[in-house]
């Protein structure tokens, strides 16, 4: 049992990339779809009594996927 621990994450910069379409399909209604990619690498501290402090990095890179409904006025 580690117990409770605290962790810390440094800020960080990084890459998007976005592509979807609109389909339009009544009057002025349309539908979105969307993929995203998002690149988040960055360095966690993580603080234990037992352990002590570690640093690790921590890589997160999903795929967003996205569909939405929409009115243009």
């Amino acid at each position: 049992m580690v117990g409770p621990v605290d962790v810390d994450t440094d800020h960080s910069w990084g890459l998007a990339g976005q592509v979807g379409v609109d389909i339009d399909f009544k009057d002025n209604w349309f539908f979105n779809v969307d993929v995203k990619y998002i690149d988040i690498d960055t360095t966690a501290t993580l603080q234990t009594i037992p352990l002590g402090r570690l640093r690790v990095n921590v890589d997160v890179d999903p795929f967003v996927f996205g569909a939405g409904l929409g009115y243009r006025f």
